[in-house]
């Protein structure tokens, strides 16, 4: 598995093995759709990255829920999928971040299907 794949997947579903991590970011970034089939993420179907993003770019994916707080220095992950951007892992730091002010830059691994 490629180092950024590790990542991402470390980041969604810490500390579980590599399979587990990939089904939960299967159901991270297909659970917003109601009625169309599911697309399994993986390494051979969906290209991914690592950028550096500042407030107004961690804005832009849509957000699960309104919760805030710090909990890890995970890097966000973002799936683009079906013409959405959804941040999957990283909700509650980016609501923390633009509630206060957040002024710095933060990795974010975003996967992309083809």
């Amino acid at each position: 598995m490629d180092h950024l794949w590790k990542r991402a997947c470390g980041a969604v579903f810490y500390g579980q093995p590599a399979d587990a991590a990939r089904k939960q970011l299967t159901k991270l970034a297909n659970e917003r759709f109601v009625g169309v089939p599911w697309v399994e993420v993986n390494e051979a179907s969906w290209e991914i990255r690592s950028e550096q993003w500042n407030l107004e770019q961690m804005s832009v994916p849509e957000r699960k829920h309104s919760e805030a707080r710090l909990q890890h220095d995970q890097p966000l992950v973002v799936v683009e999928i079906r013409g959405r951007s959804l941040l999957v892992d990283g909700t509650h730091r980016v609501n923390w971040w633009r509630a206060n002010g957040y002024s710095g830059t933060h990795e974010a691994i975003v996967v992309t299907s083809h």
